[in-house]
């Protein structure tokens, strides 16, 4: 166990891999033994990256770790066992995209955000934001809107996620702007499920950034227009 993780360590730590260890949880891992470990024993390690897959902001990184007794020039010998784990690494990408391999029009992702009323309300405990129309039915039909919306602000905000766990890094977002086309209401019971989708606007290659258009929808109903947000690549 112990000379598998320190191998795992190895990949882990090298920055070419992109992982921050801070977010590193195992999810699983199993031992093939093919003979005893015994005294005198000189081990080699091989690790190999069998898979990335990306799913929910999480990546699953899946290795194998092979242990060799050395022969006697200090190369792997006979098998002694094999070691094979998934990593998730929280928070999007293990490291970030190519600028090189991006073309205009390339889906970068969608992703579906769930709204209610609890996050209307934890939000505007986070924000200071307490405008009655995100809370008070009766207020926000008296002012003319069609019940509870949600923050403005919070619409963005969950929309821009996309292209941070994409970009692997919420640092690289240099610019974010966006119109507020319509509201977002939030029903009582009930939830308001925004459907974000975001594509390859622009590349600039002299600056090294690419630009992300997203598309975020209500019910198939833009509710922010002319979302876009700008990744330093480089």
């Amino acid at each position: 166990m112990v000379v598998a993780q320190r191998a795992e360590a190895q990949y882990i730590e090298d920055d070419a891999a992109g992982i921050d260890f801070s977010r590193v949880v195992h999810a699983d891992e199993r031992f093939t033994h093919h003979r005893p470990i015994v005294a005198g024993d000189e081990l080699v390690t091989v690790l190999h990256v069998d898979s990335l897959r990306e799913r929910a902001g999480i990546t699953m990184v899946s290795t194998r770790c092979e242990i060799f007794a050395a022969d006697d020039a200090g190369n792997p010998g006979e098998p002694v066992s094999t070691v094979v784990s998934t990593l998730a690494v929280r928070g999007g990408r293990v490291s970030a995209p190519v600028l090189a391999d991006l073309e205009v029009g390339q889906e970068i992702g969608t992703r579906e955000v769930v709204l209610d009323r609890a996050r209307l309300v934890r939000y505007a405990g986070a924000s200071g934001d307490f405008n009655p129309i995100h809370w008070n039915e009766r207020f926000a039909t008296e002012v003319g809107l069609p019940g509870v919306i949600a923050h403005g602000m919070l619409s963005m905000g969950v929309a821009v996620a996309l292209v941070e766990e994409w970009a692997g890094d919420p640092g690289r977002v240099v610019d974010y702007q966006t119109r507020f086309a319509r509201p977002v209401p939030v029903p009582d019971p009930g939830t308001a499920t925004l459907t974000v989708t975001g594509v390859v606007g622009a590349l600039d290659a002299e600056a090294g950034t690419a630009r992300i258009d997203l598309t975020v929808a209500l019910d198939g109903v833009r509710v922010l227009a002319k979302t876009q947000a700008v990744v330093r690549l480089t």
